[in-house]
């Protein structure tokens, strides 16, 4: 297994927890980093910033640490396709800040741009 930065180390040792693995060997920690580093991107996509990297948001506790812990042990258990049907309202809910941000993001960048234009008039 690949060395762990401090977050990821925190964020496999939680999946471990979540799924019940209470024993440590080489397969498994390796199965539970494929898991881990499989949901941290799947997640990020569903709240839509797959093309970011952000462990300090599974480390907080809160709705996002929650679905990734839930995630993981759907995929642990070979289920992971009754996972949005089962939790589509939290995901949603997650979702919410990163498209307001998205949006005050995209009206600043549309406001810097009508700024230049009228400075090249």
């Amino acid at each position: 297994m690949r060395e762990l930065s401090r977050d990821e180390k925190i964020i496999h040792d939680m999946i471990k927890r979540k799924c019940n693995v209470t024993w440590n060997d080489s397969d498994t920690n390796e199965s539970i980093l494929e898991i881990m580093e499989d949901a941290m991107l799947a997640i990020q996509n569903k709240l839509g910033f797959a093309s970011e990297r952000i462990p300090d948001i599974f480390i907080e506790p809160g709705p996002i640490r929650s679905l990734l812990k839930n995630l993981a042990l759907y995929m642990r258990n070979n289920c992971e396709e009754d996972f949005d049907g089962r939790y589509l309202n939290e995901i949603m809910q997650a979702r919410r800040p990163f498209e307001l941000m998205a949006a005050e993001k995209q009206v600043q960048n549309e406001a810097e741009g009508t700024a230049d234009e009228q400075e090249d008039q």
